[in-house]
């Protein structure tokens, strides 16, 4: 049974693949939705793969949705893609989502890559949001 479900779960990983590299995202979102409401157990892997995937691609708004869908089941993102999420949310300046990400990644004892927290000060300074970047600086 074990394997069916291993093999299942390689498919669904497989299609969603197949249509990131097709550019077809919002039929991978599909998939994955579908693939999380099977009994296809989906693993932090599968979401760090995704809410990568989405980032890369600017949907900002359905990588949060992710985000917060997989905190619940007991599942966070590594460090390299808190980091990747961090930088792209800087692109569109949702300070309130980093903050929120930094927080988290502190819980978890993890620790942003330099190039992504560099990016975050940067773009505090650029918009004069001193009371936010010594808070930053202070953690």
């Amino acid at each position: 049974m074990y394997r069916a479900l291993s093999a299942h779960r390689l498919v669904y990983r497989a299609r969603i693949s197949r249509l990131v590299k097709s550019g077809l995202i919002d039929q991978a979102t599909q998939v994955f939705d579908e693939m999380s409401q099977s009994d296809c157990r989906v693993f932090s892997l599968d979401y760090n793969r995704f809410i990568g995937v989405l980032v890369k691609h600017s949907r900002f708004d359905l990588a949060e949705q992710y985000y917060f869908q997989m905190l619940p089941q007991g599942f966070s993102l590594n460090s390299f893609t808190y980091s990747r999420f961090i930088s792209g949310l800087c692109t569109i300046k949702n300070f309130t989502l980093i903050d929120i990400l930094l927080r988290d990644m502190d819980m978890f004892n993890y620790v942003p890559d330099i190039w992504a927290f560099n990016i975050y000060l940067t773009v505090l300074c650029r918009d004069n949001m001193v009371d936010s970047l010594y808070d930053t600086l202070s953690t």
